[in-house]
């Protein structure tokens, strides 16, 4: 039991005394209220807010980072243009060499499967020229059509497929324009590789040209119509896969009717085809204009935050 002083007043605690019950005290003065619990143990403090560290972090960064003069700025500005005056500054890509340049960026798969479809046209050709009634050359052309289509898809519906549209809004020629850019570059190699096959047509196998281009258009643009819809109003993870199993459709089942009625490989059907070719025509034309439409609305239309 400690003494008490004469005036009936406790003793003062001793700075040992203190720091033994609450560590955190500086010795010499007071714990701060709350400061230690029962027991004589330190509270931890409370954690701080989110928005109180915010403004914490930028006062921290605001302080150390340096005030930049007006001079010193205008002296960047100068050197920049004197340096871009002394090289030249890079001339800006048209959209015609845009287009272009594309070409290097289809996949080397599509490129070679047009090579195998040539082939095969040529082979339905040699066919048609060995048999001479007709039965190889209108399936082989619907193949041709359709698989042509088919290899395209991959890079049409990249922006949504592959989920590149994000990537390419945020260059210099935009989402539509890369799409816009595929089309134009995938279109003129399906034109290309039809007119070689069209033009192989009349030497291999003794036949119209005309007979071959109609057979193979007609399944061509309507493989890439359905596959451009379906991709357009198909989640994106679905997007590839349906329109490949639509293109896949469309060549299988022309090639099948081809072989299984004979009647639309004569010389009475060519109306009939041309008639095909062309709406096939129209209708992939509006579904290309669909489908960059969707591209320009922005993520919130080509890919739905549900999706996301």
């Amino acid at each position: 039991m400690g003494r008490s002083n004469p005036w009936g007043e406790k003793r003062p605690a001793s700075p040992r005394a203190a720091e033994k019950r609450c560590p955190s005290a500086t010795p010499g003065t007071d714990a701060a209220p709350g400061a230690c619990g029962s027991g004589g143990r330190p509270q931890p403090k409370p954690p701080l807010r989110a928005r109180e560290l915010e403004e914490r972090l930028r006062a921290y960064y605001r302080a150390e980072r340096p005030e930049a003069s007006p001079h010193a700025k205008d002296q960047v500005k100068t050197a920049v243009l004197y340096v871009l005056a002394d090289e030249g500054a890079p001339a800006a890509p048209g959209i015609l060499s845009f287009v272009a340049g594309q070409a290097r960026f289809i996949r080397p798969t599509t490129w070679a499967a047009q090579a195998a479809l040539l082939a095969l046209a040529a082979l339905s050709c040699l066919l048609e020229g060995a048999l001479a009634d007709g039965s190889a050359l209108a399936p082989g052309a619907c193949l041709f059509g359709g698989l042509s289509a088919l290899a395209a898809i991959p890079d049409l519906t990249a922006a949504k497929a592959c989920r590149m549209a994000e990537l390419e809004y945020s260059c210099r020629f935009n989402g539509v324009a890369a799409s816009f850019a595929r089309l134009a570059v995938l279109g003129a190699a399906g034109a290309v590789a039809l007119a070689a096959a069209t033009a192989m047509a009349p030497h291999l196998a003794r036949c119209s040209a005309a007979a071959f281009a109609l057979r193979a258009c007609a399944p061509y643009f309507l493989a890439l119509a359905g596959a451009l819809r379906l991709a357009r109003r198909a989640r994106a993870e679905n997007a590839l896969p349906l329109g490949l199993a639509w293109a896949a459709f469309v060549a299988a089942g022309a090639a099948f009717a081809c072989w299984r009625w004979p009647v639309l490989y004569g010389t009475a059907s060519l109306g009939a085809w041309a008639g095909v070719a062309g709406a096939a025509l129209a209708w992939c034309a509006v579904e290309a204009r669909r489908w960059l439409a969707a591209i320009d609305g922005g993520l919130d239309v080509l890919i739905p935050a549900a999706e996301a």
